[in-house]
This record gives structure tokens, C-alpha cells and sequence, in this order.
């Protein structure tokens, strides 16, 4: 991954947001220098706005082996304390700097281990109770970010962060892949959007973005935006995921001249799952699964009926203090039509044992 990010013309922009631009020449530069401050980190939370700032602690981070937690801003003081805690965090980043984290809570200090090759662990913010750390190995990131080249890479282009960076949706499919791709990733504050992403449009016509990631709250608002100001000219792939999300919506985009293409993803897979693609999109479906991911149950999906999907083990290493499963049930329903096209239909229902 770093050799292919390091490859790129020195020259050519990596990273820009309202305060600094950095070409990917001096990004080497800045996370070999970060490096230095990371001799006694164990394991670092990232606690910080979308910035140029939280993507290179990040690679730092990631290219001298030591674990990150991405701290999501709509967490709360518990939940961000019991991430913290859990995560085993030695030291946070911030806006102040890097610092020390003594924690508090023996509980988890004597009982959850986070497992040695843990590259990052991700909370699930969950409906109830506290959030639940996802633990994942650097080779796990590396096989779907290859698969994301393989499947969209284009020439050099630009791709605009809208979502929080410590979503991992955003900060492997979006942003080590667009690197790795050589485009410039831009990044600003989640403040200037507004409160209800209403300054979306004019952000994403101003950096001429050609992908994006989105959920489906956030493309509608979009939609409305492109109906009073015209399409955005630039866009060329926006990757649709999150919630259930309803074919009329895309098929409307589509008359926008927006360019969207529905995936399907886990934490528990690093993200992505499967993903329409532009030769390959089939509008109501969640596209082809990727080709390092593997459905044990393929053959069962085909059938007709919907059932749970299954996937191999791909290198999630377990949540905290629980070992890693061979098979992920997912708890999501499916089925999968002749041509490999995987169609989420809802969830299991949960029974208690």
C-alpha cells in the first residue's frame, strides 16, 4: 500500500484542506516525521475533525504497526471514554496535540486484550449500550483496498471526504484508496457543511470532486441541492451505503445526473462487502460481492429465498475480549440472482438463546 502511495510524482497534490496542501512528496515526508513522535504509542485515538492532519497520524500510525481508534464526533463523553478504555488507547490526538491517556477503568485493563496484529479497532456506535470495538489486521484494509482498484480506479482524480473520517467507510474506501489510486483527497471541516449538509453542492462544485461516499440521508439532500442548482459536472462515481436504501431513490439520482452506485458492508469486513460498479450495476441490488471477500453460503443464496448472508473470515480479528469467528454471520437477509448480483432484503430477527 505505502509503496504504491510513495510511488506517485512527488508533485502531483495528495492531501488539501482549508489550511494546508500537501503534494505527495511531502507526505512521506510529514509521516516519516510524525513517526518520531510516536516511539512510546502503543496504540493512538484520533480524536479529531476531517483534516490533513487526521489522515497522516493515521498512515503514521498504520506504517509503524501501531493500533488506532478513530474517535467519531457525534460520540459521546461515555462512549468516547469507554472506546478509550476498552481500545487499550495509550495516547489521544487532538486538536492540542498528542498526549498521554491513563486509563481509569481496570475492568477492561484486566480483562479485554486487544489482539497483537490489531492495525485498528472501530466502535460501532449501536442503538443500546456501549459501542462495540471492531478489531481489524492491516492486511485485512490492504486486500479490499486492492479490490477497490481493481474494480474503480480511474485516472488521477478527486475525491471529497463528506463523511466523518473515523467511519470507516470513509477512511479505507475513501481515502486509502483514493491515494493508493494517486487522487487528491480533500478534506474540511464537517462544520462547513452546516448542520443539514447544506452547503454540500457548493463544497463539491468548488474542489470539482469526482467521488464521493454517502448514506442515503445525505444523497437526498444532495438530490434537492442538484434540482435547485443544477448537476455537478465533476461527479463520476458516488458509492451509495448504509441504510435500506430503495431502487426509486437511485433511479432518481440517475435522472440528476448523479452518478450512484449502491454497495453493502461490514466493520467486521473492514467495510465493503460487494459494490455496483459502473460496467456493472444492476439498480436494486448491492452489486457483486469483491473479490477477496468470499459468501460461504453462495450456493444457498441462489436458491431463491432470503436468507442470512455468510462470509469468510478475512482477517477481522474478533471483537474485544472475544475471539475471532471463523464465519462472519452477518444477521443481514439476502438472496443472489444468476449473474452474481447480491440483493440485502432485511435483517434476521433476533432470538434469544
Amino acid at each position: 500500500m505505502f509503496k504504491q502511495i510513495f510511488n506517485h510524482p512527488a508533485d502531483r497534490i495528495a492531501l488539501q484542506d482549508e489550511h494546508e496542501t500537501i503534494t505527495y512528496g511531502q507526505l512521506a515526508e510529514a509521516i516519516e516525521i510524525r513517526q518520531t513522535l510516536l516511539r512510546d504509542v502503543k496504540c493512538l485515538a484520533i480524536a479529531l475533525d476531517n483534516s490533513v492532519d487526521w489522515i497522516i497520524w493515521d498512515l503514521a500510525c498504520l506504517l509503524s504497526n501501531i493500533t488506532t481508534i478513530p474517535i467519531p464526533p457525534f460520540f459521546t463523553f461515555e462512549q468516547t471514554l469507554h472506546a478509550l478504555n476498552n481500545g487499550k488507547a495509550t495516547h489521544v490526538a487532538n486538536n492540542e496535540g498528542i498526549f498521554k491517556h491513563k486509563n481509569n477503568d481496570k475492568v477492561a485493563c484486566m480483562t479485554h486484550e486487544i489482539p497483537p496484529a490489531t492495525a485498528k479497532v472501530t466502535f460501532t456506535s449501536g442503538t443500546t449500550g456501549n459501542p462495540k470495538g471492531v478489531c481489524l489486521n492491516r492486511r485485512q484494509m490492504e486486500s479490499l483496498t486492492s479490490s477497490l482498484i481493481n474494480a474503480i480506479a480511474s485516472d488521477h482524480g478527486h475525491h471529497a471526504c463528506i463523511l466523518p473520517l473515523a467511519i470507516l467507510l470513509e477512511n479505507i474506501a475513501g481515502v486509502y484508496t483514493s491515494l493508493i489510486a494517486g487522487y487528491t483527497v480533500h478534506l474540511t471541516s464537517m462544520k462547513t457543511f452546516g448542520d443539514k449538509y447544506e452547503w454540500l453542492h457548493s463544497y463539491l462544485s468548488s474542489v470539482k470532486a469526482t467521488s464521493i461516499i454517502c448514506v442515503p440521508e445525505v444523497l437526498q439532500i444532495l438530490m434537492g441541492q442538484v434540482m435547485a442548482k443544477g448537476p455537478i459536472s465533476s461527479l463520476e462515481f458516488v458509492a451509495l451505503g448504509g441504510s435500506k436504501i430503495y431502487p426509486d431513490l437511485i433511479s432518481k439520482a440517475h435522472e440528476l445526473q448523479l452518478p450512484v452506485y449502491e454497495g453493502y458492508g461490514l466493520s467486521e469486513c473492514s467495510s465493503v462487502v460487494a459494490l455496483n460498479i459502473p460496467e456493472h450495476n444492476r439498480v436494486g441490488s448491492v452489486g457483486k460481492v469483491l473479490p477477496h471477500n468470499h459468501i460461504v453460503n453462495e450456493r444457498e443464496l441462489k436458491s431463491g429465498k432470503d436468507i442470512e448472508i455468510k462470509i469468510k473470515n478475512n482477517g477481522f480479528l474478533g471483537y474485544i475480549g472475544q475471539p475471532a469467528p471463523i464465519i462472519i454471520e452477518t444477521g443481514d437477509l439476502g438472496h443472489m440472482d444468476e449473474d452474481g448480483y447480491l440483493y440485502v432484503t432485511g435483517r434476521k430477527k433476533n432470538v434469544l438463546i
